[in-house]
């Protein structure tokens, strides 16, 4: 939460420009999941929140991983929310949780590519804000399995009366998700029961001495130093030769009526050359309007058609690159 609060009031520039589509390597996108990304990477727990552009992949990692909660589900401080604006089952943005929230609450969240208020895109804005979201709108969380600094190795515990999540965490100095993290079956941190055995990160113990589950578990794990680990170096955007403007590479996949994020990425383009309208919405498919717009450039720039073809909707690697140094360069 620290890196993506740090972030709140960032701007984007022309056409979804953003620094972390820069940083990721897939510039002039909606960039609310790439955000996510790299604000993950910063603490060093790529790992544990993924490497993602596309909500809809993100969140069946989270499943695939067992790490997926429901839209009532209670969440906490670093938990990874999406939504989806119109109730379906796929997600259209997503976010992170700053602040614990029980039941049917509202999430309050940090988001990228978001707007500030209701007035504009929700899931394609001007930027990085603080945001109020009611469950209605949740599709669901991902709950990342973050290291927190503490060892990989893990021990047992087994809950006394009166304990709390929240209580076995301070003595332990590690944060409530971490613990959350190794008990994935833990769906609300405010309910465990007498008797019941979690995970704990495990530390040494002094000669002769125990750990909290031995000898019936009766008593709190002990304070243990719990240094965080020295955030690794922000990704750096590849930069361009000086003077002169580098298209972004050509992406792998893009092809009529197929659906990729790098769709988004060709719709701006055509639109900064007026070859698509911008009324258009953005849209991951590459359909029929995108291919329209994309027959017209290239009815006006035939050398980067394919040979021996009238009429091709497609655009290959020589054509984007020519589509995009007369879309943004100088």
């Amino acid at each position: 939460m620290r890196v993506a609060s740090a972030d709140i009031g960032y701007r984007e520039g022309p056409n979804n420009d953003s620094k972390y589509g820069r940083a990721y390597g897939l510039n002039f996108n909606p960039y609310c999941d790439m955000a996510v990304s790299l604000w993950g990477q910063a603490i060093g727990e790529r790992s544990a929140v993924g490497w993602f552009a596309y909500c809809p992949s993100h969140v069946a990692w989270f499943k695939q991983r067992g790490q997926w909660l429901g839209r009532n589900a209670s969440v906490v401080p670093g938990d990874i929310v999406f939504f989806s604006w119109d109730g379906g089952p796929t997600a259209d943005h997503v976010g992170v949780v700053r602040a614990a929230s029980t039941g049917t609450a509202d999430v309050l969240t940090v988001e990228a590519n978001t707007s500030s208020g209701q007035v504009g895109s929700q899931s394609n804005g001007d930027g990085v804000y603080a945001r109020t979201r009611s469950r209605a709108y949740i599709l669901g969380f991902g709950r990342p399995a973050y290291s927190g600094g503490a060892p990989s190795t893990t021990g047992r515990h087994r809950i006394t009366k009166g304990q709390t999540l929240g209580g076995i965490a301070a003595a332990l100095g590690v944060s409530v998700a971490v613990l959350l993290g190794l008990n994935p079956d833990i769906k609300d941190p405010n309910v465990v029961r007498e008797g019941q055995e979690i995970n704990v990160p495990a530390k040494p113990t002094a000669p002769g001495g125990g750990n909290s589950a031995s000898g019936g578990g009766t008593s709190a794990p002990a304070p243990a130093p719990n240094p965080q680990p020295a955030p690794g170096p922000a990704p750096k955007p590849p930069k361009p030769s000086t003077g002169r403007y580098v298209p972004p590479a050509y992406p792998n996949g893009i092809a009529p009526n197929k659906a990729r994020p790098s769709a988004r990425q060709l719709q701006a383009a055509l639109k900064a050359t007026g070859y698509m309208p911008k009324s258009v919405a953005a849209a991951d498919n590459y359909g029929p309007k995108t291919q329209s717009a994309v027959a017209k450039w290239l009815d006006a720039h035939p050398a980067y058609k394919e040979r021996g073809k009238r009429y091709d909707p497609s655009i290959g690697p020589k054509g984007w690159a020519a589509l995009f140094r007369q879309a943004y360069g100088s």
